[in-house]
């Protein structure tokens, strides 16, 4: 649940309040006003107690106003029965409930309140004793404002509420609770809010027991304590997370999962977990929302493909505090990510077509690399925008990064206020952009540290690519590899972090984008070769691994389709940086019997009897003494070439050890 965190200093103020005691002369009311059709008046004053059953769903067009009783009355109750139905709050209706008195009980039973998100936030003002029980708060537009003496909110929830815009902007929660008022939440569920679950401000208290849950509420599930002089006051004794039971009136406590799209991924989702999206392929159809709840991770592994956000308001994807956005080797196209004090990582991808101000930070870590952002507007600010607003400064770095044609607004990157960093860092390229760069306002910081851009890194997803199952290194490791190099349309130069050194591993690209392993070089392979020569090749030729007498390393590929085969040359090590790429048309670049001795077997060596499969099917071949590489495949009907590559043998395999065990064949 939710950590306690602190925000800027921001006061609720009751002008809607004092703008209706303006127009209210209690006296000129005599009775209470009649109920409509629904079985609830549309709005008015009370100035007795009523007890009104819905039996139909309501429309308010003004607040029920609750108005101070006459003198040495005692005050009045108010009892809403919902039986299942609805109040909708209309253009007019400034607040749903308004009490001048605290003397007023309020009862509510078995109803949904409904906001209509864009038209005004509901506000329950009671000042006296507030009960709710089986109550939907929903589509508030600045949140619910709960402004009684004590409330109790038993078996409550609320949902798709947002609280930015007006009244406390990015503070603000689903549930707000203001100077000298009490809450208590017995079974309560919240359920995309944006941005808090529930803020409780300077001298408020909230009391949350029974079972409590925040389903993907971006920023902080509980915000009670800050610079409001110490903030409010929350006693939490919860128990447990709310059951598969309904919650509210009549809502699910657990919404079912979304169905995945083609791509396996769904259209949208509130994360509350650790979850990871393998794309396999486009993803069309995305909805307005991604909401990546306090703690909580979503890993996006894009294989190259492209997510196509919402065409008229573009797809949010909302990170919470403390929460993870990892994104990989993907395109974005109309997508929007926004950061509450989370961390989000978007690497080897491109980013274009969103507008308005396709990245907000306002507070967290949040990381670009080796990307190209393309085509993004804003009237604003056209690419980011980053202002500390939470706890945590705003940091947001660009890595090895070009900017093209990104139009509109004031900057391009802006960051706003103390707390907010912007860093740049590697290769960065600005072109075509009519905006100026970057620009740091109110004490913000720009840490401009970019570098040379004469060996540019690979920009954009690598793929797509299918990973093969069963090939080394496949799945979820051949995934996290670095892949940082292109040999043209058919192959990838990737780092594996292995034991006993830093190691090189080439992929094939099939024509159906199916990615396959063809070879794999490690350190100690290129120390043993001196001065020069052939460290590897490949079963057919078409991969190979050279060093040079100055030690650089030449990886090469081919031919493509188009005749050409790719050489890639990097610095005196295998985790070196790449120093230069060249394309020739000189046909496959080894032969794999140069790796062969040229007396590999002896004319005398005996015969080697094939040993039998394991109990899997593998088969692993135990070096005895006098065995030659060349009788060991005639032994099992194989390629010299084949065994050396699969063992990964230094020297073409002319050194076999008693003992050795090489690996012919995988189990299964």
């Amino acid at each position: 649940m939710g950590v306690v965190q602190h925000l800027s200093r921001r006061r609720l103020t009751r002008c809607c309040l004092l703008v209706l005691l303006l127009f209210v002369n209690p006296a000129s009311a005599q009775s209470n006003p009649t109920p409509e059709n629904c079985g609830l008046p549309a709005g008015g004053q009370l100035v007795a107690s009523a007890n009104w059953t819905l039996d139909d769903d309501c429309e308010q067009t003004d607040a029920l106003l609750l108005v101070t009783p006459s003198s040495g009355d005692p005050g009045f109750t108010l009892t809403i029965n919902g039986a299942g139905h609805t109040i909708k709050l209309g253009a007019g209706a400034w607040s749903f409930l308004t009490a001048v008195d605290s003397s007023h009980t309020v009862n509510l039973n078995n109803v949904t309140i409904d906001g209509q998100f864009n038209q005004r936030p509901v506000i329950i003002e009671v000042n006296g004793q507030l009960n709710a029980e089986k109550v939907t708060f929903t589509r508030g537009h600045t949140g619910v404002f709960v402004l009684a003496k004590t409330a109790n909110l038993d078996n409550v929830l609320f949902e798709d509420i947002s609280s930015t815009g007006d009244g406390f902007g990015v503070n603000g929660g689903a549930l707000n609770l203001a100077d000298g008022y009490s809450v208590t939440l017995n079974n309560a569920v919240f359920r995309k809010v944006r941005v808090n679950g529930v803020v409780v401000h300077q001298g408020g208290t909230l009391t949350t027991t029974g079972c409590l849950v925040f389903y993907g509420s971006p920023a902080y599930d509980v915000i009670h304590s800050g610079v409001w002089n110490g903030g409010g006051t929350w006693s939490d004794s919860s128990t447990e997370r709310c059951s598969s039971d309904t919650i509210g009136n009549g809502g699910k406590v657990l919404s079912p999962a979304p169905p995945l799209l083609g791509c396996r991924m769904p259209a949208s989702a509130l994360i509350d977990g650790n979850v990871t999206w393998t794309l396999t392929g486009d993803c069309v159809g995305l909805g307005e929302y991604f909401f990546i709840g306090e703690g909580a991770t979503l890993r996006i592994r894009g294989n190259g493909f492209r997510l196509y956000g919402n065409p008229t308001s573009n797809t949010q994807f909302y990170v919470g505090a403390g929460a993870t956005l990892e994104m990989d080797n993907l395109v974005l196209d109309s997508i929007r990510l926004w950061s509450y004090d989370g961390n989000v990582t978007v690497t080897r991808a491109e980013m274009h077509n969103t507008s308005p101000t396709a990245l907000v930070n306002y507070g967290g870590r949040v990381s670009f690399s080796n990307m190209r952002f393309e085509n993004n507007t804003g009237s604003f600010v056209s690419l980011l925008y980053g202002s500390k607003s939470f706890a945590r400064d705003s940091v947001t770095t660009f890595r090895d990064v070009s900017f093209y044609n990104n139009t509109g607004g004031n900057s391009m990157l802006l960051v706003d206020q103390g707390g907010a960093t912007l860093n740049l860092d590697g290769c960065i390229v600005f072109e075509g952009n009519t905006s100026p760069e970057f620009t740091a306002a109110n004490g913000a910081t720009v840490n401009d540290n970019r570098g040379s851009c004469e060996d540019p890194p690979l920009l954009g997803p690598v793929g797509p690519i299918f990973f093969e199952p069963n090939w080394p290194g496949a799945g979820e490791n051949a995934l996290q590899a670095d892949c940082f190099q292109r040999l043209g349309a058919i192959g990838l130069v990737c780092r594996v972090k292995r034991e006993p050194g830093p190691t090189i591993e080439v992929w094939g690209v099939s024509p159906e984008s199916r990615g396959y392993f063809i070879l794999g070089v490690m350190q100690p392979q290129v120390n043993a070769l001196r001065p020069a020569g052939l460290v590897a090749c490949s079963a057919d030729g078409r991969v190979a691994v050279r060093v040079h007498r100055d030690r650089n390393v030449t990886i090469s590929m081919g031919p493509a389709p188009d005749g050409k085969t790719h050489h890639v040359t990097m610095q005196g090590h295998l985790a070196g940086p790449v120093i230069g790429t060249v394309d020739t048309f000189n046909g496959r670049p080894c032969d794999p019997l140069a790796l062969l001795p040229a007396a590999a077997t002896p004319a005398l060596a005996r015969a080697v009897t094939a040993q039998i499969p394991q109990a899997d099917g593998s088969i692993v071949h135990v070096v005895q003494e006098g065995d030659t590489l060349h009788a060991i495949a005639l032994a099992y009907r194989l390629e010299p070439a084949w065994i050396i590559e699969r063992n990964a043998l230094a020297d073409g395999g002319r050194w076999l050890v008693p003992g050795q065990a090489l690996q012919l064949r995988d189990g299964g």
